[in-house]
This record gives structure tokens, sequence and C-alpha cells, in this order.
């Protein structure tokens, strides 16, 4: 079961959704499920929920709502600040090799390395 929701574009490069019409969405998938399926409610103990998994909200601990938008993976209001983490890895990790001989690599990294 599932439910579209609207995209949202504030900006360009910019890609939110609204976590309100997200939850709303979730629920009403719930009670077509249990219509559906004929479910005693007293017996669901949990639900999942899957997106990308680099979507970001954050939620008022105290009110229970949301401080934003959701700030969808496609959003690329980051990109500069990544390109610039991406840069003082590299340097970090030229320093450090030239002071410890060490190769510093990602496992899909070691993959391709270990073919050569």
């Amino acid at each position: 079961m599932s439910k579209k929701h609207s995209q949202i574009y504030p900006k360009p490069g910019w890609v939110e959704q609204d976590p309100i019409e997200i939850w709303q969405n979730v629920k009403a998938c719930i009670k077509e499920v249990i219509k559906i399926g004929k479910a005693d409610v007293n017996k669901i103990d949990s639900i999942g929920i899957t997106n990308q998994r680099e979507s970001l909200v954050i939620w008022d601990k105290e009110t229970g709502n949301p401080l934003y938008n959701v700030i969808v993976w496609q959003d690329r209001r980051s990109s500069n600040l990544v390109g610039v983490l991406k840069r003082l890895r590299r340097a970090y990790k030229r320093k450090n090799r030239a002071r410890s001989g060490c190769l510093f690599y990602r496992s899909k990294d070691h993959a391709a390395y270990s073919k050569q």
C-alpha cells in the first residue's frame, strides 16, 4: 500500500516534502490496510516506513510538530559544502599518508584496488 505526496520546490535546486502530509498518508494507508485485511487493530504493534534514507526532517520533541519541511535526497542546497568536505578529506588523507604511510580507503575502493 502506498500513497503519493507532493514535492515542494521553494528555490532552484531545493526539493522538500510536507512532513504532515506524509504522516497523514501513512495513517490513511494504515486504515486502508486494516480495512482490506480485516486486521485486528489491537494486534498491530508496529509499522515500518522506508524511503531513500537520505531525507531529513527534524521534529520538536515537546510539541511533536516538524520544525521544517522534509529536506529530500535530491536537494542540492548543501552541494557546495559537500565539495568542501571532499577536498578536506583528500587533504587529510594526503597529510596522514605522508606522516604514517597508512592507506585510507573505503570498502568499495578496496574492491577496485584489489583487482589491480
